[in-house]
């Protein structure tokens, strides 16, 4: 059986391999794909890694070359080993410890092994009968990790995350447990209308939830004066920075929800187009509201696309969406947008729509298996 020999990074420099391997590696084999995806960091450019000897090879033209001496695989294991013993362990153990019987504490063990030799005869022998070397296992696991922590806190690196946070003066820290959907929801209805603000309705608050958790498609069905607009002002509060557009069918409406979100605290502009030119100046506010026939416009589409390549789009409403059902006109203009196709949360506002005509409304809004609330 093979030794398996685990060794582990420092957090930063494991997360930064990660990335590499994860994101880096297959955009470079898609944009080329005769590229190798290997991923090996020390490849030999035939689909393999470096040998021991292409290993000693450059590390002797390197060491000769900085440092002043030849230095081989061989002797570099024997200046881990020495470097190990003086100031990794923290105990003085001499060569004669090597020739004692294999009772020796394995700890001991995982630290003469991890720099490659065995503890009976050590820089001759890469085996050794133990527990250690019968796979990896959580034992193995555990003790390995310890020699590697010991090294990287010698090197002054932070071996991987704590419970308490990131130390040794890092900026990086642990998040804090993060808020659930329904409490995220509460603090933006209160941050809006006070402390003692409530739910105008269980209907509203399952619409603006499911608005948050990123439901899509979705519909949210509430009479006229039920609370629906709070499902367009309530998620840019949990947004970050990110914007809404919300499509209406009539410039007075555009107004209205723009008059409904300033009353509101959240800013909001309508987006217009005078002599061929948006009137929108300046970073995006977080509600954006278009008129059907202006959100048709290529400058807007342009507008749009330039928002989603950003991550600056949270999601694309559709306010007062009956209206593909009970005005013919509204319904190419609405379509002419959806063939953006963004790949967003898409959100249907109506005070109306009957079960026997959702089949209808979802062929005409270019959804399927929208959810209903």
């Amino acid at each position: 059986m093979s030794k398996v020999i685990p060794r582990f990074l420092p957090y930063r420099v494991g997360r930064c391999l990660y990335l590499y391997l994860q994101d880096i590696i297959p955009f470079r084999h898609t944009l080329n794909p005769n590229l190798n995806d290997n991923g090996f960091l020390f490849s030999d450019g035939k689909g393999g890694f470096w040998d021991t000897n292409t290993l000693t090879k450059h590390m002797s033209s390197y060491t000769s070359q900085w440092a002043s001496f030849n230095c081989n695989t061989s002797l570099f294991r024997h200046i881990t080993k020495a470097f190990d013993r003086e100031f990794i362990r923290g105990e003085g153990v001499n060569d004669d410890d090597d020739e004692d019987d294999y009772a020796i504490e394995e700890e001991l063990a995982a630290h003469d092994i991890m720099q490659g030799h065995s503890v009976k005869v050590a820089g001759l022998n890469y085996g050794l009968d133990s527990e250690l070397l019968k796979g990896l296992t959580a034992h193995s696991i555990d003790t390995f990790r310890s020699v590697s922590d010991r090294w990287q806190k010698w090197y002054k690196l932070d071996p991987r995350l704590s419970s308490s946070g990131y130390g040794m003066g890092s900026r990086i820290s642990v998040k804090p447990v993060e808020e659930s959907v329904a409490e995220k929801s509460l603090h933006a209805l209160r941050k809006c209308f006070g402390d003692d603000a409530k739910w105008r309705s269980d209907v509203q608050r399952q619409a603006v939830e499911a608005v948050i958790a990123g439901v899509t498609p979705l519909t949210v069905i509430m009479p006229t004066a039920g609370g629906k607009s709070a499902c367009i002002w309530l998620p840019t509060m949990v947004d970050e920075g990110k914007s809404t557009i919300v499509v209406v069918p009539l410039t007075q409406l555009a107004k209205d929800v723009v008059t409904r979100c300033t009353n509101a605290g959240v800013k909001a502009k309508h987006w217009e187009l005078k002599a061929g030119q948006s009137t929108m100046r300046g970073p995006a506010p977080p509600v954006i509201v278009v008129v059907a026939d202006t959100s048709n416009a290529p400058e807007f589409h342009t507008f749009a696309m330039e928002l989603y390549a950003t991550t600056k789009l949270a999601r694309v409403i559709y306010d007062e969406a009956h209206y593909v059902l009970t005005h013919p006109n509204f319904r190419p203009q609405l379509l002419r947008l959806r063939t953006l196709m963004i790949p967003i949360q898409i959100v249907c506002l109506t005070a109306t729509l009957p079960p026997c005509q959702e089949s209808i409304f979802e062929e005409r809004m270019c959804v399927k298996n929208c959810q209903y609330i």
